[in-house]
């Protein structure tokens, strides 16, 4: 790729072969003797999380933690980051300093409602990952999702860097959540892979969750927010240098309200959802926009708000407001 932020990183990978007996790890260190530098292997699958559910109410705040080996945090598997919820509530995660990994923070789902559906389906009967997520979000909502039992978590004043997946994200568990003053910078830099799921903040089902004040740069895409996006606000943010989208808003009925944001990225929107409230931004790029908000979820069956709205903004670009809005 041409757009590949750290091209040095990206050259530095590796490779690992196991049978029973024998792991051999090859790598490319490019520049650096590993005869006479330090060479960290690291396996542990997360640096803080609760070894089960329902545990509320803690509060992790002043740590550096960083180098955990995550895995990839789809919202049909179990999503463990380096540091994450585990399908509670009350959770906050506040002035730490977080980086070096795969998936930095989660707030999401647990394992027993379905754990890598999609690629388990070997037999290919179903290989429709819209149908696998809406399967999952059936057994989510047998599994207690409500707001007695997962909710509120407040992830504030955090600096979170250095990921290939995304800084921030979760399916159906950041609800009645806020995402506040929160730096968010390098995420898919080295362009590792690509897919799905990657961006500063990623959320499936972000329900009355508020993102306000953070400053993200230099991601795939800056804030995504994807199915079953209502009463959401996303407001004064500060987005540039954002690669695909400063704010990808994907298959949603609304209402949310997207206010008092400065958007500078080449493309500042893409809009693919009804039920839009934006006003009052500053928006430097253009974007992209479909009528894709016809997808009707198990939760939200009544909430089709396809209209959309927008009020006083800054174009910095004359062609902006035809691009990011589908009318």
């Amino acid at each position: 790729m041409n757009d590949i932020k750290d091209t040095p990183g990206s050259l530095s990978t590796w490779y690992c072969e196991s049978d029973d007996d024998n792991t051999t790890i090859r790598a490319n260190f490019q520049n650096a003797d590993p005869t006479k530098n330090l060479v960290e292997i690291t396996t542990r699958k997360t640096c803080f999380y609760p070894d089960k559910s329902n545990i509320n109410y803690i509060t992790t705040t002043a740590f550096t933690i960083s180098q955990a080996a995550t895995q990839w945090a789809a919202p049909t598997a179990e999503q463990v980051g380096m540091i994450s919820t585990h399908w509670n509530k009350g959770r906050i995660i506040e002035n730490n300093i977080i980086g070096d990994s795969k998936c930095n923070e989660t707030l999401g789902k647990e394992r027993s409602t379905g754990q890598n559906v999609w690629s388990a389906d070997k037999d290919n009967v179903n290989r429709d990952g819209n149908i696998h997520y809406i399967e999952v979000v059936f057994n989510e909502l047998r599994n207690n999702w409500n707001k007695e039992t997962v909710r509120s978590h407040n992830v504030r004043n955090n600096q979170i860097f250095n990921c290939e997946q995304t800084g921030i994200c979760g399916s159906m568990g950041a609800v009645f959540s806020t995402i506040e003053n929160n730096h968010i910078y390098n995420i898919w830099a080295k362009r590792q892979f690509d897919g799905a799921d990657i961006g500063g903040i990623k959320f499936h089902a972000p329900v009355d969750v508020i993102i306000k004040g953070n400053n993200i740069h230099d991601n795939g895409r800056g804030i995504w927010l994807h199915l079953m996006t209502q009463g959401a606000r996303v407001s004064h943010n500060l987005l540039y240098n954002n690669a695909k989208q400063d704010l990808f808003v994907e298959v949603n009925h609304g209402p949310y309200i997207v206010d008092n944001n400065i958007f500078l990225s080449p493309q500042a929107i893409n809009n693919q959802s009804g039920g839009g409230a934006y006003i009052q931004n500053l928006i430097q790029g253009g974007g992209g926009n479909k009528a894709r908000f016809k997808s009707l979820y198990p939760l939200f069956f009544a909430a089709l708000h396809q209209r959309k709205r927008a009020y006083n903004h800054i174009w910095l670009r004359r062609q902006g407001i035809q691009q990011c809005f589908y009318w």
